[in-house]
């Protein structure tokens, strides 16, 4: 990736829910590109914290509670990508981090809380948190959510 390269405006996000996960993933990153949350000219040393073709079977999912698992697919010291998969019921408590965060429903229902407001969002839908803003979620439908935050996460590592 060079810092000269162009990526296509994404003017409003949707989707079916059925997209490839891999299809899903680069439209997370190109809505960070385009909301000007990534730099695009990393030094090679930012690369190391993760290999750069990502396969899903290959990484082990980490027990979060009884309702919720997760796996950190790839990082680097400016990005963090991170699949979350619920059952129904499942609850993604209210808290706040310093790290902007976007995360796109790869399947499920969820009432999603942001900043004291709430709205049911499904499969293909997506939100953004700005840093310090107090969130959190409840699966309605069993689902999976692809979260992306900048910088990274170090309490996830």
């Amino acid at each position: 990736m060079s810092g000269s390269q162009v990526y296509p405006k994404i003017e409003r996000f949707s989707g079916c829910g059925c997209l490839p996960t891999c299809e899903s993933y680069l439209r997370v990153i190109i809505i960070f590109l385009n909301m000007g949350l990534l730099q695009t000219d990393r030094s090679q040393d930012d690369m190391k914290a993760t290999n750069p073709f990502i396969e899903d079977a290959a990484i082990a999912w980490e027990t979060v509670d009884p309702l919720i698992r997760r796996k950190v697919m790839g990082y680097d010291r400016q990005l963090m990508m991170v699949r979350v998969e619920f059952r129904k019921g499942g609850i993604g408590t209210l808290h706040q981090h310093p790290h902007s965060q976007i995360t796109h429903i790869e399947s499920g229902v969820f009432e999603v809380s942001i900043g004291g407001e709430s709205r049911r969002l499904r499969a293909g839908d997506a939100y953004y948190i700005p840093p310090d803003v107090v969130h959190g979620a409840i699966c309605i439908e069993d689902g999976t959510l692809v979260d992306v935050f900048s910088p990274m996460r170090e309490d996830l590592v």
